[in-house]
């Protein structure tokens, strides 16, 4: 299960990185253009894929977390010398 305050923690990371590439990239381009302000088409460049790639990230996160369980809960029953049932994983 998802916990309640990952949604709001992505977001967070997500606005955190944005914010500072978008006064650095204002920089750059030169402001004498006369077009749209920089952050009318940076926010949808930068915020666009993420629906497209978050089940992705979901997905290969969970793979990678019952990976680790695996693997600690093997080190466990070897420490402990006990048999280790190799079942589903818990959740």
């Amino acid at each position: 299960r998802t916990r309640a305050k990952t949604p709001a923690l992505f977001a967070a990371v997500l606005a955190g990185s944005l914010w500072p590439g978008l006064p650095l990239l204002d920089a750059m381009i030169p402001a004498a253009w006369g077009w749209w302000p920089t952050w009318w088409w940076y926010v949808p460049l930068v915020i666009g894929p993420v629906p497209l790639v978050l089940p992705r990230m979901i997905r290969r996160s969970r793979g990678a977390a019952t990976d680790h369980l695996r693997e600690q809960l093997a080190r466990i029953a070897g420490a402990l010398d006990a048999e280790l049932d190799r079942g589903p994983p818990p959740g």
